[in-house]
């Protein structure tokens, strides 16, 4: 459940649903790299510059266990807003580097005018 003001509500809508704004991620509550520089890659994925939190080699080993990030195992948890995501998943490049994710967003609730406000002030912005 959203507690957030609609202020709030509408930054996140405004940064991408919180893509720009970038992720970190975590496993067994110990977080092991930020997601910075999104790119929208293709439809529904997104890709981003992955930079683990120290080069030791149990973070290195924990973060690169996988060559596919997925919940529960891995927690993403917004840079900007206090929220997490569940859903997200993706795999990670060769490199090591980058990973492409998909349901990486925080989806916030809106009534019927916070949608009409929320309208108003994109068409005012000109997006």
């Amino acid at each position: 459940m959203f507690s957030d003001d609609v202020e709030t509500r509408l930054r996140i809508v405004e940064s991408n649903y919180g893509r720009e704004y970038g992720w970190y991620v975590e496993r067994d509550g110990r977080r092991l790299a930020a997601l910075t520089e999104p790119i929208s890659s293709d439809m529904f994925w997104v890709r981003y510059r992955v930079e683990p939190v120290s080069s030791s080699a149990d973070v290195i080993n924990a973060l690169f266990e996988d060559d596919y990030w997925c919940s529960p195992k891995y927690v993403f948890r917004n840079q900007q807003f206090p929220h997490h995501v569940i859903e997200g998943m993706g795999p990670v490049d060769s490199d090591r580097r980058h990973v492409m994710m998909r349901f990486l967003y925080i989806v916030p609730p809106f009534g019927r005018w916070e949608r009409v406000r929320y309208f108003w002030r994109l068409w005012r912005a000109g997006r």
